[in-house]
């Protein structure tokens, strides 16, 4: 299933937020340019789209106007805060493929006692979004972050700046 903020947002315009578990926390970027970005925050149980530990931000990307990276986190807080899939998109608007994308993805395992980090390769090319994916299942540590970047032809091989979210309690 792809999930891409075109997906989400419909969802936003009922939301009621009923407790923020995870929330955007600004990106360093080696420009002047500031972005806006978007967090989706808590929602309800039963909500099909949206669920209480579900976080996506975007914003501006290297390379041609109009390239969005986007970082999407999906947790179950019935089980504290367990991750269960990382989505790091990028989504280029002007003409040709988006190929050789790597993501890298930084995250604090409860069980660790420091921050590790995940490479995410992909050779292969897609037309206008490349999505790179990760399913950690495990429980992050409460109060680190999980951020996402990446790079690929469009951004000349030169990195995102990182979106992060924060983990919190369930």
């Amino acid at each position: 299933m792809r999930h891409s903020l075109s997906r989400i947002m419909p969802a936003l315009t009922g939301l009621v937020a009923v407790g923020l578990l995870f929330g955007a926390t600004p990106a360093a970027s080696a420009t002047a340019q500031t972005p806006p970005s978007t967090a989706l925050t808590a929602a309800a149980e039963d909500d099909p789209i949206i669920q209480p530990m579900d976080a996506a931000s975007c914003q501006w990307a290297p390379g041609a106007a109009g390239n969005t990276h986007c970082f999407s986190v999906y947790g179950k807080p019935a089980k504290g805060p367990f991750i269960y899939k990382v989505i790091d998109e990028f989504m280029g608007l002007n003409a040709g493929n988006i190929c050789s994308a790597t993501a890298e993805i930084k995250y604090h395992p409860a069980w660790a006692t420091g921050t590790y980090t995940r490479t995410i390769p992909n050779a292969g090319c897609a037309g206008s979004a490349m999505q790179l994916s990760w399913f950690p299942n495990e429980n992050m540590k409460v109060g680190s972050d999980i951020c996402g970047r990446q790079k690929n032809n469009k951004t000349n091989q030169a990195y995102t700046a990182w979106i992060c979210h924060k983990i919190g309690a369930a």
